[in-house]
């Protein structure tokens, strides 16, 4: 397995590529874009997708005003990720 190590809002990801040849990956993908009020399962996809990383970024993606980790800013990072490792799609 070959990890990729990517930047996204200021953290640094060690990502395998080939998470995007999991099926449960591709299904929550398609549940996100299809069906209307999925949007929350992008929780369960970006967690899937960085593993053990998910409370670094969720970390790095937290205000520090409010205590939160923003949707849109969670989103921002998944929409990230997923260019990052996939850019033809």
């Amino acid at each position: 397995m070959k990890l990729k190590t990517i930047k996204v809002q200021g953290v640094e990801l060690r990502i395998d590529p080939g998470v995007l040849d999991d099926f449960r990956v591709v299904d929550l993908l398609d549940q996100i874009q299809f069906e209307p009020g999925k949007q929350t399962r992008a929780a369960g996809l970006l967690r899937l997708i960085v593993g053990e990383q998910f409370t670094d970024l969720l970390d790095a993606l937290t205000d520090e005003e409010t205590g939160r980790a923003s949707t849109e800013n969670a989103v921002q990072a998944l929409m990230d990720i997923m260019k990052e490792l996939a850019p033809n799609s």
